[in-house]
């Protein structure tokens, strides 16, 4: 999955906005912040009577003006305060605590921010934070093998010796294949809960699927494997693997590489493989397959990006093994697959879904097909084009270009075809330039689309 990471171009206008002051009550909502101090006070560093918690951040120039207040005789500390909507900022809580550790402040224990600053998101809605112990107090380092330091509350202490010994595993497997070096340990945050996972990404309002992201190259926060409601203890086992190859690749190269790439690579390694089926779905759903600008200036999630850029992973590894994935993930150089540019490589990628996927049918249970002609591509036409269609009954079917008078000036094909969804990619070269029409007509149904002839 891709990391819950803001760009800086985004991240420093909200931050200089931030540092303002200025809060407009129209475009505010409401924010409390949480805290619980048991553990603090268990440990005889804060007292309930005497002592003051405040929360500190962007938003109130790290002042001491933000005090909470104890929610009756609990342990919880509370404070509601309008926040900026549509704004990112980092905060940390503080105590007034005579000789607390780190005069008062929370530790970078506490959160994934900058200096061990809790992030936070926020966008169009109140939100009442989920409460979270003072400096992290219920995450601790509880083992630290050859290549990480686990992070974890009492619940994941059960099942660690276990899990630490798969992801070192999938360590060994991943930086073989992609030859990368690891300098630092990677550290991996275990949350108890979906919630203070978001919580601590800073994406409260995140969506159930959020599982995990690797921060940083040194830095991999995830949900425990052992909660209730999550995908399962073998699912994110393959979610660690996905998240360790992005710290791989974080090692292996300094360019920035596309998302379909970077995404494409976690997932092969994640075992995130793509079913054909799926594939086909979306590109059924898209209605032509994707280019690699396209899938990079997408919507990723909702347009099928971890689907389509896992078979480009697969497609480089089955075409020309991990040794050249490894060189193009480091200098990602098309030259080093053999291919002049992006064209030539994306048409070969193409090619292997033709071959590998197109000719496979979604047939999942109660599927059924709904006779279509999507937009041929490329579209204007100078030599080929590719159109794809749909079957929905068993019929004789006849494809074939008309002008704009509906006179027929090219049959293609008259055939009978099975329901099913199809893709012919169609020689156009001997069709003078101009504005033209493809027809389908299957049975009693007819469908049309434009196309234009270079």
């Amino acid at each position: 999955m891709k990391p819950f990471i803001f760009p800086l171009r985004v991240l420093c206008p909200l931050v200089c906005l931030l540092l303002t002051g200025s809060l407009s009550a129209q475009n505010t909502v409401s924010v409390t912040f949480r805290v619980d101090l048991r553990l603090a006070a268990e440990k005889q560093v804060f007292n309930y009577e005497t002592d003051r918690v405040l929360v500190r951040g962007y938003f109130n120039s790290w002042d001491d003006q933000t005090p909470l207040s104890r929610e009756g005789t609990t342990s919880i500390y509370s404070v509601t305060i309008p926040m900026n909507r549509n704004s990112w900022t980092e905060y940390k809580y503080f105590i007034t605590s005579p000789g607390a550790e780190n005069s008062g402040w929370e530790t970078t224990n506490a959160g994934v921010g900058s200096g061990g600053n809790r992030p936070l998101g926020i966008r169009t809605n109140d939100l009442i934070l989920p409460v979270a112990y003072f400096n992290n107090a219920d995450m601790s380092l509880a083992l630290s093998t050859e290549h990480f330091n686990f992070m974890v509350t009492g619940q994941d202490l059960p099942i660690l010796p276990e899990y630490s010994a798969n992801v070192e595993s999938s360590f060994a497997t991943i930086a073989g294949s992609l030859q990368a070096t690891i300098g630092e340990k990677i550290t991996i945050r275990m949350y108890p809960d979906l919630d203070h996972l978001h919580l601590a990404t800073g994406n409260p309002e995140a969506s159930a699927n959020s599982l995990g992201s690797a921060l940083t190259n040194t830095l991999i926060v995830l949900v425990s494997p052992g909660t209730p409601g999550t995908t399962g203890y073998n699912d994110l086992v393959g979610l660690i693997d996905h998240e360790l190859t992005h710290c791989m690749i974080a090692w292996k190269t300094s360019l920035i590489l596309p998302i379909w790439l970077n995404e494409g690579v976690a997932c092969w390694f994640g075992h995130n493989a793509s079913t054909k089926g799926w594939v086909v779905y979306q590109i059924d759903q898209l209605g032509h397959m994707p280019g690699l600008t396209e899938i990079e200036n997408s919507d990723f999630g909702s347009f099928g990006g971890y689907a389509f850029s896992c078979t480009i992973a697969e497609f480089i590894v089955m075409t020309q093994g991990t040794d050249k994935l490894a060189q193009f993930v480091e200098f990602f150089r098309y030259t080093d697959l053999g291919y002049t540019d992006q064209a030539a490589f994306e048409s070969a990628w193409h090619q292997y879904l033709r071959d590998h996927y197109i000719g496979h049918t979604y047939t999942g249970e109660g599927h059924s097909y709904a006779f279509g002609l999507k937009q041929n591509y490329p579209n204007p036409v100078s030599a080929e084009t590719t159109i794809d269609f749909t079957i929905e009954t068993p019929n004789s079917t006849l494809l074939t270009v008309v002008d704009i008078t509906g006179k027929t000036m090219k049959t293609l094909f008259h055939e009978f075809l099975m329901p099913g969804h199809y893709s012919r990619t169609i020689p156009l070269n001997d069709l003078p330039g101009g504005f033209y029409y493809f027809r389908l007509i299957s049975g009693p149904k007819t469908e049309t689309c434009r196309m234009i002839k270079l």
